[in-house]
């Protein structure tokens, strides 16, 4: 598969504005269904105005059902190409056995560091790419269990075994974007990010898809759709990887201002490419050499 960095950052702008796109529209479409079920023309008779406003108000439950798969069928193959472009341009440890044997030195280094006390997070934020990948392959055995290596040190290293760990994977992905090149970086933050920013729009889009039995107000979506974004940015501490759920958090909070503002329950409802000679950010694959990583370049 080839990656090319104007349709990642087309999909990233997609994830990105999928709260703010279905929130406008849900506002819209509810807005317009209250109307057209109240709206009364002069030269009808108040059947006439009936009729009329039921056909008028059957038409936008049906534009804003189709609006509403329409965006769901956006996102998701927004999130299916970012995936697809992160699995095709993230580092892996090569599958030969020169490598797996540096990748095995790489998590005996990492467990030394575990035993002494070192905790995860600490460890992977300055963890080497071969240590990282070490981490991503062996890691989650350590996690499941303990038996490894028992003892007060790996309780700290792990921080809690249950729901009070921070997420791994999202700290493994943003360490190997901060050692890519930007463009890989790129690719790996806007897949990372994307998920959750779609899961934002998805409860304005319950709204769209069942105007006229209202599943939940406009306010309601604006708050947990501000909740999907916010329960999920905690473990990130790096200025760039914090940018995209910066952007979305801010279009969530916007959208809870909106709601909050009309509260009326009829009406809840620098580009950075440099030339398109560097559209291609993948290189072909390359024969499997020794080194214990691989990971793809400019």
């Amino acid at each position: 598969m080839s990656v090319y960095i104007g349709s990642v950052r087309t999909s990233a702008t997609t994830a990105q504005n999928a709260a703010k796109v279905a929130a406008e529209a849900a506002r819209r479409a509810t807005r317009d269904y209250s109307a057209a079920r109240t709206h009364l023309d002069k030269h009808l008779s108040p059947d006439g105005n009936r009729e009329a406003n039921r056909r008028a108000a059957q038409g936008i439950l049906a534009a804003a059902s189709a609006d509403a798969q329409s965006q769901r069928a956006r996102n998701r193959a927004a999130v299916d190409y970012l995936t697809s472009a992160a699995a095709e341009v993230r580092p892996k440890i090569a599958d030969t056995a020169d490598a797996l044997a540096v990748a095995r030195g790489d998590w005996d280094n990492i467990r030394s560091r575990i035993d002494r006390g070192t905790s995860i997070p600490a460890l992977l934020e300055g963890a080497t790419l071969g240590e990282a990948l070490a981490f991503e392959k062996w890691g989650p055995d350590l996690m499941a269990s303990k038996t490894p290596a028992p003892g007060p040190a790996l309780d700290r290293a792990l921080q809690g075994t249950t729901d009070d760990r921070p997420d791994y994977s999202a700290l493994i992905t943003e360490r190997l974007a901060a050692l890519a090149t930007p463009d890989v970086a790129e690719v790996l933050r806007a897949a990372q990010a994307a998920p959750r920013q779609v899961a934002a729009a998805d409860p304005y889009l319950r709204i769209m898809h069942d105007i006229a039995h209202a599943p939940l107000t406009m306010l309601d979506a604006a708050i947990e759709s501000a909740l999907v974004i916010s329960g999920s940015t905690s473990d990130e501490s790096d200025e760039d990887s914090e940018s995209d759920d910066n952007a979305t958090g801010n279009t969530a909070r916007a959208a809870l201002g909106s709601a909050l503002q009309d509260r009326h329950p009829a009406n809840f409802m620098r580009d950075r490419s440099t030339g398109l000679h560097r559209e291609l950010i993948n290189a072909p694959k390359s024969e499997p050499t020794t080194d214990a990583t691989s990971a793809p370049s400019l």
